[in-house]
């Protein structure tokens, strides 16, 4: 239960999974991309879920490249 500190929230619990083992790998999602940028580049994260297609082709070049540098998986 997060306490308005910062601490104690959803990312919390899922880093503790994690580190017991109960979890293997932790995703983000985002429809901005420089959010999107921030959480791959943040190293907390596996992957990433963001909208990728001939319309929305803004993440081609500098998202995809982040994930590429990182070895993060990009789920479109």
């Amino acid at each position: 239960m997060a306490r308005g500190d910062g601490t104690g929230g959803a990312l919390e619990a899922v880093m503790k999974a994690k580190v017991a083992g109960k979890v293997r790998y932790v995703g983000a999602t985002s429809h901005n991309l420089p959010m999107a940028l921030k959480m791959v580049r943040s190293g907390l994260f596996d992957t990433i879920q963001f909208p990728f297609n001939l319309i929305e082709e803004g993440a081609k070049d500098e998202l995809l490249g982040a994930c590429r540098e990182t070895g993060w998986a990009l789920s479109a």
